[in-house]
């Protein structure tokens, strides 16, 4: 037998991404959103996965995605909220 026949191939972890998702923007207003978390080094997801670590949510946004994340423990901000996170790295409440 060759050697390594049998065994267990040990993979690299993935690398860890900052995953967000937007919902309930207008298209233009989304883009503008999604461009800047890219430009930031996030990765931006198409819906609400295990891997998220955020979500920003706009006026048109589903409640029950809303509830999924809180329910997965996933960061919910608002576009204003997500902005100010870009800028200061912070995302409490705190004015």
């Amino acid at each position: 037998k060759g050697i390594g026949s049998g065994l267990l191939e040990i993979k690299k972890p993935k690398p860890e991404t900052f995953d967000v998702h937007f919902t309930g923007f207008k298209k233009e207003d989304k883009s503008n959103l999604e461009y800047a978390a890219a430009q930031a080094g996030m990765v931006v997801r198409k819906s609400v996965t295990k891997e998220l670590k955020l979500l920003c949510y706009g006026y048109n946004a589903s409640a029950k995605k809303i509830a999924t994340a809180r329910d997965m423990g996933i960061i919910i901000l608002n576009a204003e909220q997500f902005t100010r996170f870009l800028e200061t790295g912070d995302c409490t409440d705190s004015q």
